[in-house]
């Protein structure tokens, strides 16, 4: 019976021996530090610009037909022209010290009058070095030298659930950062642009961000800001795209090299079908939706149904595949493609040239 007690007293001890350590640790001051990406934003915000650019857009009043039988005739125009000034803005990131920059090709597309405001309130005016409409990239450049520039990462590495910041000039708001994780990498078919491979981010992304930085929570570019699903058409909040670093830093060093991007072509479009295996199982196969007339694939032989097995004797196993694999190829030179048709295996060489603008 002595046992019993003594052993229900040292209970009670370390119960109101545990009840005070709670109390005194409720009351006592967290030592733990309150997670914060302002070294990030600190390290990477100033080398992200604000991008303004006019163009004079001249139009004319219009006569509505007022039978809404009549309308899909559309409308007439009437009076006089007149001209108004049409206002653009977004972002752009400093990726060298003496002021070149990248941004959207749509953010400064048949405007001029381009003006740079950097972080520390100056304004530059900024020259267009080359454009890639096909990524959706253009590279600037302002006289301005002692810059800070981003620094790159390796976008290859990023992994869904990194958190990220966009940082840009959304609404005019200069210098405004959001933050959010990556939702997915290697995004495609949004139709924003003809090479997709986008890095998906819930981090917020408004009008007047296009052009900025997706950055890690180093600091680091990850990517250019692009675009929302409300671009593509889809009023989805919390979807938001940007460019791969490394797609950037390439096309980057192509326009700074020769004032544009060079892709080999072979005059075909290709599309992604689901087909049936002798055996009954499902097989993502490439096949090709249109042959250009005249090109280097029709006079190969080419022809529209033909299903791609190998390019350059890489096997295919995708619609984008092909196409990066065509446009990695050099002009002037000749690729070997395998193809089937009718059950029949094909190999035909096909000449490389230069890709043309293609809207």
């Amino acid at each position: 019976m002595r046992d019993w007690f003594k052993l229900l007293g040292l209970s009670i001890g370390a119960g109101l021996f545990a009840a005070w350590l709670i109390q005194r640790s409720a009351g006592a001051p967290q030592s733990v530090a309150q997670i914060s990406f302002a070294d990030a934003v600190a390290r990477a915000g100033p080398a992200v610009v604000s991008i303004f650019a006019d163009k004079v857009v001249t139009e004319r009043n219009v006569k509505i037909i007022p039978d809404p039988m009549q309308r899909f005739l559309g409308v007439t125009p009437v009076g006089p022209e007149r001209k108004r000034l049409e206002r653009s803005r977004g972002s752009a990131v400093l990726v060298q010290a003496d002021g070149v920059m990248l941004t959207n090709n749509h953010v400064i597309s048949g405007y001029d009058n381009i003006r740079a405001l950097l972080w520390d309130g100056r304004i530059a005016r900024a020259t267009v070095i080359g454009a890639d409409p096909e990524t959706d990239l253009a590279v600037l450049k302002i006289d301005v030298s002692d810059l800070p520039a981003a620094r790159f990462a390796d976008s290859n590495a990023l992994r869904v659930g990194d958190q990220v910041l966009a940082i840009g000039n959304p609404y005019g708001y200069s210098q405004s950062a959001t933050s959010g994780i990556i939702s997915a990498i290697g995004r495609r078919d949004a139709n924003l642009s003809r090479f997709e491979s986008f890095i998906q981010t819930d981090a917020a992304i408004n009008e007047g961000n296009s052009g900025g930085a997706l950055i890690n929570a180093q600091g680091e570019l990850i990517g250019i800001n692009t675009a929302t699903l409300a671009d593509a058409g889809f009023a989805v909040p919390g979807i938001s795209f940007a460019i791969p670093a490394n797609v950037a830093q390439s096309v980057l060093q192509e326009i700074l090299k020769t004032g544009e991007v060079t892709r080999g072509w072979l005059g075909a479009e290709y599309g992604d079908r689901i087909a049936t295996n002798v055996d009954g199982s499902p097989q993502s196969v490439v096949f090709v939706r249109g042959v250009y007339e005249n090109s280097p694939a029709f006079l190969a032989g080419v022809r529209p149904d033909d299903d791609v097995i190998a390019f350059a004797q890489t096997p295919i196993a995708t619609s984008e595949q092909l196409r990066r694999a065509e446009a990695a190829s050099s002009p002037g030179s000749t690729v070997q493609i395998t193809l089937q048709r009718a059950g029949l295996t094909l190999q035909l060489s096909v000449a490389v040239i230069k890709r043309p603008r293609i809207n």
